[in-house]
Parts: C-alpha cells; sequence; structure tokens
C-alpha cells in the first residue's frame, strides 16, 4: 500500500471521528476533501444549549464566531473561554476577548482541538502498528462597525493550521457578519458568511472549508420576574443540507437562565438544553447535546466575563 493510500485513510479516519460530532457524517465519509470540520464546532455553552440558533443574538466575544457584526452590542470588555468534551475522545478548547463602545467593537479569538487517539493500520492486523492524533488550531481577529442607527458590519480573518499524524496544512479564512435592528430594538435580523478561504493540501490531499451562510432572527420580551429570549435560524452549509435552529431563554432577574432548542436536518441530534448562572461580572454556562444511534452525550461548558464602561 502506497504512502499516498495509507495517508488518505488516516484523513478519512478523522474526518469520520469529527465528522460524528459537527453532524456531517454522510458527506465526510463519501469525499475525503472536506477537512477542518471543528470549524463547524459552535462557541459558547449558550449557543450550544439553544441548538446554535445565534445569528442575531450573538453579543460580546462569541459574536467574533457566530456573527462578527453583533461586537458592537459590545459596551466595555468582554471574555470568553470554553471547554468542550465530545465523543469518541474529542476535545476542543477556545478563549478570547473583546473591546467595544456600542459602535465599534474589536475581538481576539484562539481555539483548539484535538480527535485524541486513533488507530493507525498500513494492512489487516489484530492489533493497531500505532497510534496517531489530530490537532486543529485557529487563531482570529475581528472587528464591526455601526454604519447606521440600526445597521452594523463585521468582519473575522483567521490564521488555520491542521495536523494529522506527521503531515500539516496551513491557511487563511475570513467570515462576514450583519446585524439589522428592525423598528425595535428587541426585534434583530442577523446574517454571517463563515469559513471562505483556503488552505493548503494535506500532503496530496486536498481540503475544503466548511463553508456556511447562516440567516436568523431574535426577538426579545418581559416576562416577569424576567424576560423571554427566541431566536430562528436557517443554516445553508456547503457539505450538507440546509437546516433549521431553534432556540429559547428565559432569564430570570438577570441571575439565573434557563435555555433549550430544537435543529433538524441531522439524524444522530436535534435537542439541546442548559442553563447559565451569573455571578458578579461573570456569567457561568452549561450546555447538554444528547446524540442517538448509542453515540452517547456531549457537554459544554463556558464561562464569560463582561465589564461595561
Amino acid at each position: 500500500m502506497s504512502y499516498t493510500s495509507v495517508l488518505r485513510q488516516k484523513v478519512l479516519q478523522v474526518i469520520l471521528a469529527v465528522g460524528i460530532v459537527t453532524g456531517t457524517v454522510t458527506e465526510a465519509s463519501s469525499s475525503g476533501d472536506n477537512g477542518m470540520l471543528f470549524l463547524k464546532m459552535g462557541v459558547g455553552a449558550r449557543a450550544a444549549a439553544m441548538a446554535d440558533a445565534f445569528t442575531a443574538a450573538a453579543q460580546g466575544q462569541s459574536a467574533c464566531y457566530w456573527n462578527p457584526a453583533g461586537l458592537v452590542e459590545t459596551q466595555g470588555r468582554s471574555a470568553l473561554f470554553m471547554h468542550t468534551q465530545w465523543l469518541q475522545g474529542i476535545r476542543h478548547e477556545y478563549g478570547g476577548v473583546a473591546i467595544g463602545d456600542g459602535k465599534s467593537g474589536l475581538g481576539l479569538s484562539f481555539a483548539y482541538n484535538t480527535a485524541g487517539q486513533l488507530e493507525l493500520r498500513t494492512r489487516p492486523t489484530p492489533r493497531p502498528e500505532d497510534t496517531f492524533s489530530i490537532h486543529d488550531l485557529m487563531v482570529a481577529l475581528s472587528c464591526a462597525r455601526s454604519v447606521r442607527d440600526n445597521l452594523s458590519l463585521g468582519i473575522t480573518g483567521k490564521f488555520l493550521y491542521e495536523k494529522i499524524y506527521i503531515e500539516s496544512a496551513s491557511g487563511l479564512a475570513f467570515d462576514l457578519g450583519l446585524l439589522y435592528r428592525h423598528f425595535s430594538p428587541h426585534l434583530n435580523l442577523g446574517f454571517s458568511l463563515r469559513n471562505i478561504g483556503r488552505v493548503s493540501k494535506l500532503k496530496e490531499e486536498p481540503i475544503k472549508l466548511p463553508m456556511v451562510m447562516q440567516l436568523g432572527v431574535s426577538y426579545q420580551f418581559h416576562l416577569a420576574p424576567g424576560s423571554v429570549l427566541v431566536c430562528f435560524d436557517l443554516e445553508l452549509p456547503r457539505d450538507s443540507g440546509n437546516n433549521l435552529h431553534f432556540g429559547t431563554e428565559y432569564q430570570l432577574c438577570q441571575l439565573l437562565s434557563l435555555r433549550g432548542g430544537y435543529q433538524t436536518g441531522h439524524e444522530e441530534r436535534n435537542i439541546a438544553a442548559g442553563l447559565g448562572l451569573r455571578v458578579g461580572r461573570w456569567r457561568f454556562d452549561y450546555a447538554y447535546v444528547p446524540y442517538y444511534f448509542d453515540l452517547g452525550d456531549t457537554h459544554r461548558i463556558s464561562a464569560e466575563f463582561n465589564q461595561r464602561r
């Protein structure tokens, strides 16, 4: 078996492992050129608990991922740290900071992903010859500006790096975002186009980034003694069918938040739930996303710091 064939098998194993948790298993197993799938792992346990319906509601540091235009909602400083324990030993870490004055915003993000130890075979054997892992890295810079009273634009530039066994690939990508307040400050319309760019080949294997367009609407209203946030998103990914996302959050006196969500388009998962607790300037969030077909469950924990000017 040639080295190229062996490498291709390794790439497909990794794609399947990561594809399980990003909802692209069918496409990943049939096409060897899908890569950097960790870019589809959303940011923040708050968004995960709302089934990733967050394009029009994103603000603070998490907007750097979901919709960079939402950075204009930042008034002061914001920091976000997240740990995700996925299936098959996959672990995802994220951290970032953002600053803003209500009219413009700037953010810096860092993400690291590892798929743990996978078995390596070059021929049929009862035991693996060795083990290998996958490592992904992203460093991103985001900025946003309010161009009108009710319209904001944002952009994120990203450096990407991936290493599988002894081979590596790198490249650049960017995201575009738009946020529009329609008639009322409680109703937002959002648009994001993520992962536009190109990376080098992994040995001889071409890699396509998981480009996705997302359209969203969010509405917030008062419900004593707290408030309710309702979000709808339409997701249009390049590598799979279109998906609908619905999420809601009930915030009780700005202290405790209860969240739930539902999404279509993925046979292995659809519901999500979680909660958040605010302590001073910190908010601690947890999300639970179960998977079917005996795949198991995933858990996200994030901590967000906000200091208003």
